[in-house]
């Protein structure tokens, strides 16, 4: 009942540099980290990925994605009404920012039967 995703890579990713560093100082929000995670949401549960570091424009995981480290007792539950299943959140994050995302609608999707 824990849900858990295979992640493999991803591509034409932004690789940051010292000029984002800078604009982002200048909002007093400085993200020096190079590395990217991916968060898999659905409802309360959330799955999070190892951080990897941008090389040409991909990150390599190749890794199963499961629950967030100590929270292992958040189970994925669902209801018996298929329309009432909250949204797949899939987001792309930079240290602590969410610099992208893919949302699945539950509902009359195929990958989820």
């Amino acid at each position: 009942d824990y849900a858990s995703s295979d992640l493999y890579e991803g591509s034409e990713i932004v690789e940051f540099d010292a000029l984002d560093n800078i604009s982002g100082a200048l909002k007093g929000n400085l993200n020096t980290t190079k590395e990217m995670h991916v968060e898999l949401h659905v409802g309360a549960f959330i799955a999070t990925s190892s951080k990897q570091a941008v090389k040409n424009g991909r990150c390599f995981w190749n890794e199963g994605v499961g629950p967030k480290k100590g929270e292992t007792d958040i189970r994925l539950v669902l209801p018996s009404d298929v329309s009432q299943c909250p949204d797949v959140m899939i987001y792309l994050c930079r240290g602590k920012d969410r610099v992208s995302f893919k949302r699945i609608p539950f509902e009359g999707n195929t990958i989820f039967t």
